[in-house]
């Protein structure tokens, strides 16, 4: 997929062009394969910077969005640090 992106950026010229590249990974689930699973480690992240001003007049789409299951449940930090090296994993895989 990635090969094709590049032959048609390179054939477009100089006329404006739209190119939607879009990779199944990194999406769920967060597995990485070898030799992408272990090279981050849960603990070299930053922490996420959050402030209560955040949720202060969001939009009602973002609200709808962060009062998900799934949103609460990747606001954990726990949760977050330990999908972190997976994550990382497919976006070096890619």
């Amino acid at each position: 997929m990635t090969q094709r992106a590049i032959d048609f950026m390179k054939g477009a010229g100089d006329e404006p062009w739209l190119c939607h590249l879009s990779y199944i990974k990194p999406h769920w689930p967060y597995i990485a394969p070898a030799p992408y699973h272990n090279m981050f480690s849960q603990n070299q992240f930053n922490q996420v910077q959050r402030s209560e001003k955040q949720k202060e007049n969001m939009n009602p789409v973002y609200k709808a969005f962060v009062e998900t299951r799934v949103s609460k449940t990747f606001s954990n930090d726990e949760v977050r640090n330990t999908v972190m090296s997976g994550y990382m994993g497919l976006i070096k895989q890619i």
